[in-house]
């Protein structure tokens, strides 16, 4: 006789298929990490090693959140998506030396984006499992640098020097420190403090370390991002201050000093091109020969080929408008501009603030370095998953401010001890 199982046994067969999913959600977002720190191409287009690494991510999260993947290819989100596909397709066709590679990069940021934004509506563990995936490949990759670069000298363990790919490394480093800040200011845990305490000590010295003035500005920016939430004036002037100092140039008195000098004996001398580390003429060179001429659908994915500037362009919005056109970029802008408004109005709650310090540190790197949306960097898919997140998550409950009722006390309801229980104290996971 076969005995019919209880909802115990249901529950717990629930909970292991959860932590199944959770694994090889944190494995797909270690390969995604991996391979695109160790595929990462200087000429910007997409490594055979990036390129299969981030396929074989994409299918492992296609697996974990195969029941929202039909509401997810449904969804406003992915709508904005593939228009951006769209007009760069017409773009690619009307281009007289476009590049296949790079046309071939936009093709996968959208199946990218599709799987993130189905993670996003899935149980929310999903999420986390990705997000620690894509920072322990990180500090793996952060790990190597260290040992096999040389990024300390031997005589002198306290000596950092400069290597060659600061910046990227000082991206990565960032991006953890970023995120490790928001888990736990977020969901301060005892046991998460003693775990994650270390490892943001030691992407806070690799930050350090990769002297990337671009890379500290953006960790910034996503520190002070909860902060201006929820203390705006606060907010407003740590960012004030930092800015002020960052505009000097080093980040140490020596640096400090110098920038100093040259203002007040030979003004003359600092330009904007000097705050900017000459990016300025990179960028007026982006706007004259690429996306004025060429001002609705771009001069086509890889660019660079005609403008030597797109191809370090150093601006994400930038080079989307040269690449793109206006018609092209203008549904990424949207997503941009909906989710910080996402995250506007739901700064009360604590996952808000935890993705708004990711979603400001991702922008601030687009303005500076990277793709606007880019599937190539760890940090570049935490812009992209909280951006997603935001958009298509799922909210929190109601606060208990906003969920007092006043409830009868009668046979049915005898579990109610007082009037003013907040009946949804149980089922807020994300608040708590």
């Amino acid at each position: 006789m076969i005995r019919p199982s209880s909802p115990g046994e249901h529950s717990e067969a629930a909970h292991a298929t959860s932590y199944l999913w959770a694994a090889l959600a944190f494995v797909a977002g270690l390969i995604w990490s991996l391979g695109t720190a160790f595929g990462a191409n200087p000429t910007g287009l997409p490594s055979l090693l990036m390129v299969s690494c981030v396929c074989l991510a994409v299918f492992f999260l296609a697996l974990c959140a195969s029941g929202q993947l039909w509401r997810a290819l449904r969804s406003f989100a992915f709508a904005l998506m593939y228009c951006h596909l769209i007009f760069v397709t017409i773009s690619y066709m009307f281009a007289l030396r476009a590049s296949f590679g790079s046309y071939a990069r936009y093709v996968l940021l959208a199946l990218a984006w599709l799987v993130l934004v189905a993670v996003s509506m899935s149980p929310r563990v999903l999420c986390a499992a990705l997000i620690a995936g894509l920072i322990t490949g990180t500090a793996v990759f952060a790990a190597y640098s260290f040992g096999r670069r040389g990024m300390l000298s031997p005589g002198n363990m306290a000596r950092v020097i400069i290597i060659s790919g600061g910046n990227h490394l000082g991206y990565l480093a960032a991006g953890g420190v970023v995120v490790i800040s928001g888990v736990l200011v977020s969901w301060r845990r005892r046991g998460l403090m003693l775990i994650l305490v270390p490892a943001w000590a030691a992407f806070a010295f690799t930050l350090i370390a990769s002297k990337s003035r671009t890379a500290i500005f953006a960790c910034v920016a996503g520190l002070c991002a909860p902060l201006f939430l929820r203390f705006p004036k606060i907010g407003l002037l740590a960012v004030a201050s930092f800015v002020t100092v960052l505009g000097f140039g080093e980040l140490n008195p020596r640096g400090l000093a110098s920038q100093l000098d040259t203002i007040l004996n030979r003004p003359a001398d600092y330009t904007r091109d000097t705050l900017l580390s000459n990016r300025e003429r990179i960028w007026r060179s982006v706007i004259t020969e690429a996306w004025l001429p060429n001002f609705w659908l771009g001069i086509g994915p890889g660019g660079q080929e005609r403008v030597a500037a797109i191809g370090g362009a150093h601006n994400g919005i930038l080079r989307s408008l040269g690449e793109c056109g206006s018609l092209g970029t203008l549904p990424v802008l949207a997503i941009c501009v909906w989710s910080l408004s996402r995250c506007a109005k739901r700064r009360k709650e604590r996952v808000a603030l935890f993705f708004s310090g990711i979603l400001a540190f991702g922008l601030a790197e687009s303005l500076t370095e990277q793709f606007l949306f880019s599937y190539g960097t760890s940090s570049g898919v935490l812009l992209l998953l909280s951006m997603a997140a935001m958009i298509a998550g799922r909210p929190a409950a109601p606060s208990r401010s906003s969920a007092r009722l006043t409830v009868p006390r009668t046979d049915e309801n005898r579990f109610v001890r007082r009037p003013e229980t907040s009946v949804w104290r149980k089922s807020r996971v994300w608040a708590e």
